[in-house]
């Protein structure tokens, strides 16, 4: 499915913008700036769990 892609893609970028983001500020993970990638990273992960649980149910 295409929003699968486009799912996972801003996984992979949510990803690298964590990395970026926590050696910005010398891996410092209760950080503010870090703590909301963080958190916006997990939350896309869910949605995608809940995409394949639904699709695996389905069959």
């Amino acid at each position: 499915m295409k929003f699968d892609h486009i799912l996972s893609y801003r996984i992979e970028e949510l990803k690298a913008l964590l990395a970026l983001t926590a050696a910005e500020h010398d891996f410092d993970f209760q950080h503010p700036s870090v703590l909301y990638v963080s958190q916006k990273l997990d939350q896309l992960i869910i949605k995608a769990m809940q995409q394949k649980k639904n699709c695996a149910s389905a069959l």
